[in-house]
């Protein structure tokens, strides 16, 4: 077996001095292991990250293999130590792919020079959820529920399968009135990016009207509920539909030539406003249930679907037998939707 022994390092035409096997190294061979000591709990300014808040410097040989695009060994973050990919005759340079190592969309140029070389390597480590919530807190938590539930529905094993998820709850005034205070939904938008997630999502229905002012200074991606609902609705081919929540969100929240919306009335949208108020700080819960269950049946009747676009009206109605098209459902698997992406572009899946 090659041990550490077998490996020199010198100087190397990637980067600096790199680690070269003294010996040839047979296909599929561990060859070298981290020792325990080497383990911390911080980056260090040459590391390699072995998940679970895990971090590797080894200044004997890992800190010294440098990356290349068509690597010939690995490391194995579970186990710490190194695998030969193919045979590796005496001489060659050990090199591995930086981009399982690198955490969280660390983007480094490429000087391996090998023919499939892409320049620069790239990894996202696992994406991190962030939800912008509070606004109300019950219908946030909703959301919440809703989105572990569906990942169990997909078939998670343990615990670990889940996904890493940032909420911030914030106090901030309702959107349903004329002119609203936008400056809080902003900073807690910030407050998740400067946090560290790779992508957002609004458990708020009416704050995607603001959606474009909201997001004007962030530089990662937010959830747009107003695409996935007309995207949802047009690939059910329902030409008509009656939207319900506050007059905000009922009038500006879907704008498609290819959809009609029947108008809910003045004195309707007065009522949903107040159920949307009483809910959010708990009361006459039950009243809500069988006045909003009067609506949906009124409007049912009026055009070919009823979308409920609002997501405490979406907690209210969770039980209902009734007909819908829960947006709060729709926000929940754009979300598994995005993730499953950036899982992708990292090289990993989704459960």
């Amino acid at each position: 077996m090659t041990t550490e022994t077998s490996l020199i390092k010198k100087q190397s035409e990637i980067h600096g001095k790199g680690i070269f096997a003294s010996e040839s190294i047979e296909k599929g061979q561990v060859f070298y292991n981290v020792p325990a000591t080497f383990i911390y709990k911080n980056p260090a300014s040459r590391h390699a990250y072995a998940g679970n808040g895990k971090y590797v410097c080894d200044e004997q040989v890992l800190n010294y293999v440098n990356h290349s695009c068509n690597p010939n060994s690995m490391f194995d973050s579970a186990n710490l130590s190194l695998i030969s990919l193919r045979d590796i005759p005496q001489g060659e340079e050990i090199t591995v792919d930086y981009s399982l190592t690198e955490k969280n969309g660390s983007k480094v140029v490429c000087n391996c020079k090998s023919e499939n070389c892409k320049g620069f390597f790239l990894r996202i480590e696992r994406p991190i959820i962030g939800i912008l919530g509070g606004i109300g807190p019950e219908s946030s938590s909703e959301f919440y529920r809703r989105l572990i539930e569906k990942m169990q529905e997909k078939g998670v094993m343990s615990n670990t399968d889940y996904p890493h998820i940032l909420i911030n709850s914030i106090p901030a005034p309702e959107l349903i009135f004329e002119n609203p205070d936008i400056s809080m939904y902003k900073e807690g938008l910030e407050y998740l990016e400067i946090a560290g997630v790779n992508f957002i999502v609004i458990s708020c229905n009416t704050a995607y009207i603001f959606l474009e002012k909201l997001k004007e200074d962030l530089n990662i991606p937010v959830i747009d509920l107003r695409g996935e609902m007309q995207r949802h609705i047009e690939e059910k081919n329902i030409k008509s539909v009656s939207i319900l929540g506050s007059q905000h969100t009922s009038r500006n929240l879907l704008n498609s030539k290819n959809i009609k919306i029947i108008e809910v009335s003045n004195i309707d949208s007065e009522k949903l406003n107040e159920l949307i108020l009483n809910y959010n700080v708990g009361k006459e819960k039950q009243e809500s249930k069988e006045k909003l269950s009067y609506l949906i049946k009124k409007y049912a009747k009026e055009s070919e679907a009823v979308v409920i676009a609002c997501t405490e009206l979406s907690t209210i109605a969770k039980e209902s037998s009734l007909n819908f098209i829960d947006t709060m459902d729709i926000l929940v698997q754009a979300t598994i939707n995005k993730y499953a992406s950036l899982q992708n572009e990292a090289g990993g899946e989704i459960k």
